[in-house]
């Protein structure tokens, strides 16, 4: 994934008119449920425009990052968010070299995922995901399911069902449930998801399943 691709697509089109754009997120309701049990830290991947980061002010989340290729969509972002005098960190940064000085207990993603089609790429995101999860943290992660699209934004992406988005991440991550989505996109483009809820072992738990 290159920075000027995406730089382009949000510096010549709003964010209401791209194909993925959801006014209310496909994912809150999962991430709102990590927030009511206790979550407080937010790491968006591949943010985008997204309203997600809206979303997680009006829940009273105060330490939210996002994390997104481009920066013409995170100064969108920034210029919506400037009303609310909220600080936001954002980081313009490729997941696949993203290097986390901290940790976050929500890890959230939303159609980046799928556009790794290489596995040495989707290795360098388990990294990064494992590096900036902290143990007992919850991961929200969507990807076009098997009778989604083939390609997004140009780009070839990776498909998956329950199953296979679920099989990525063991061994990292417990996986906690998964549903299925449609995003009505634009007009008649609806887009069938499959979003995935994921849950990171605490330190003790991982020594016992060594142990065993």
């Amino acid at each position: 994934m290159t920075v000027g691709h995406w730089d382009e697509i949000y510096a010549t089109r709003a964010p209401s008119d791209l194909g993925w754009f959801e006014h209310e997120p496909s994912t809150l309701e999962e991430v709102s449920a990590a927030v009511a049990a206790g979550a407080r830290s937010v790491i968006d991947i591949g943010a985008g425009a997204s309203r997600l980061v809206d979303r997680l002010l009006d829940l009273g989340v105060a330490d939210i990052t996002l994390v997104d290729l481009s920066i013409e969509a995170l100064e969108a972002v920034a210029d919506r968010l400037a009303h609310r005098g909220a600080r936001v960190e954002m980081i313009s940064a490729d997941v696949t070299e993203f290097d986390p000085d901290r940790t976050w207990s929500i890890w959230h993603d939303r159609a980046t995922f799928h556009f790794l089609t290489e596995k040495l790429d989707r290795d360098a995101y388990r990294r990064a995901l494992e590096e900036s999860l902290e143990p007992g943290g919850r991961a929200v992660i969507a990807a076009f399911a098997l009778d989604g699209p083939e390609m997004c934004a140009g780009l070839p992406v990776v498909r998956y069902d329950a199953n296979s988005l679920a099989a990525e991440f063991s061994g990292l991550l417990q996986c906690t449930g998964c549903r299925s989505h449609v995003s009505a996109g634009l007009g008649a483009d609806a887009r069938p998801y499959v979003i995935c809820s994921f849950r990171k072992p605490t330190d003790s738990e991982s020594d016992k399943r060594q142990e065993s």
